[in-house]
């Protein structure tokens, strides 16, 4: 933002929401005027006001006075727009239901379980919140990974005369200030309205329904390694977790559970170029084959032995299977240990290493925003 827009008047350009994370475990940062259209229907009208609201603070103008500010109005904003605008608005249905929503984001049963309490009327009020953009929709975005979407708010100046966006949908997210306005309600007094802790709620933003198995991060030329959110600690073993990351990133690209050596170093080289991870992803990689596969069945060892790995490993549901039972012998198979990655070798030479994690889930892997940028921009040049 430059100096000259109007949204310096708050004496600041970003909002940092201490209580919410971004997907790399950072706090959210977003820029002031992004944060005043989330909480409008994108209506000239609304944004405007909100504008006002924040010129007419009495006071300093600090992130907590403005917070306040912009709430309270798209609060009165989302009042007006019920008095005035949707046509059809009954609040023996409409507000009666809007008391029974408590959270920003509910999956498709739970939100169903309000609507069963208004019979036939139920999934008419739900349609007419998503028409309105009252409530937004999550969207799937399967190339991410598994319970990752894209949230849409469909924003209707007619008034409810166009057709609504469909509502068979798994997560429903209930919109800023349509939230500020329940909040404002006598009957929410004493009532807690459960928040989203990673991201915020708002028209194209992403939304995790839940955090993958394994991120991809990275942070100061670090290379970081997340399960389910918590950190994987490096200990002493930073050059196998520096080839186990390779590894998993390569997976997650080819879209396989296996790689062979070359499809490694192609991804390694990569990375080395690029300058986020150029300095993160350093590794003492011997020159011929054969030596590279000895180095990798090295580090193989200590990542398999790795007990943050291990936990890994049955985050993904491996380590132990069962043999096959033997002909004749009914029952008796035993259980075994699988190792969490395994490298073989098709020839001698090494030329034809194969680098495999056979309980890996890729839909249970995915990057943060940052690289998985990089990785699109990378895509589109290729």
């Amino acid at each position: 933002m430059t100096a000259s827009s109007p949204f310096t008047l708050c004496g600041f350009e970003k909002v940092v929401h201490d209580n919410r994370s971004a997907l790399d475990g950072r706090p959210y940062a977003e820029e002031v005027f992004a944060s005043i259209l989330r909480h409008t229907r994108q209506v000239p009208r609304e944004v405007v006001a909100i504008g006002g609201a924040i010129f007419g603070i009495n006071g300093a103008k600090t992130r907590d006075t403005v917070r306040k500010a912009v709430n309270a109005r798209a609060s009165q904003n989302i009042n007006d727009a019920i008095g005035h605008s949707f046509l059809g608005w009954d609040d023996r249905l409409h507000r009666s239901f809007a008391l029974q929503v408590h959270k920003e984001a509910m999956d498709a049963k739970s939100l169903g379980a309000i609507a069963a309490l208004y019979g036939s009327d139920g999934p008419k009020i739900i349609k007419f919140f998503v028409r309105h953009g009252l409530l937004g929709v999550a969207e799937p975005q399967p190339q991410r990974h598994r319970h990752y979407y894209q949230q849409s708010f469909a924003y209707d100046e007619i008034h409810g005369q166009e057709e609504a966006s469909s509502v068979n949908k798994d997560y429903f997210l209930v919109h800023p200030a349509f939230k500020e306005w329940i909040m404002s309600l006598p009957e929410q007094l004493h009532v807690e309205f459960v928040r989203t802790t990673v991201g915020v709620i708002g028209d194209l933003e992403p939304y995790e329904a839940r955090a993958p198995i394994v991120r991809l991060t990275a942070s100061r030329g670090q290379l970081d390694l997340r399960l389910r959110e918590q950190r994987l600690a490096a200990g002493a073993h930073s050059h196998p977790l520096i080839f186990l990351y390779i590894v998993l990133w390569a997976c997650r690209e080819t879209k396989r559970v296996g790689i062979d050596i070359a499809e490694f170093l192609a991804v390694w080289e990569s990375l080395k170029n690029t300058e986020q991870l150029m300095n993160a992803v350093r590794l003492p990689m011997p020159e011929q084959v054969a030596d590279m596969a000895d180095k990798m069945r090295e580090w193989q060892k200590k990542i398999n032995m790795d007990p943050e790995v291990k936990k890994l490993h049955r985050a993904f549901g491996g380590s132990i299977s069962r043999r096959p039972a033997l002909p004749g012998k009914g029952k008796s198979s035993a259980k075994r240990t699988v190792p969490f990655m395994s490298i073989s070798a098709k020839s001698h030479i090494g030329a034809n290493t194969e680098i495999t994690i056979p309980s890996l889930k890729l839909e249970e892997i995915d990057w943060d925003q940052e690289l998985y940028a990089m990785v699109m921009h990378s895509q589109k040049k290729s």
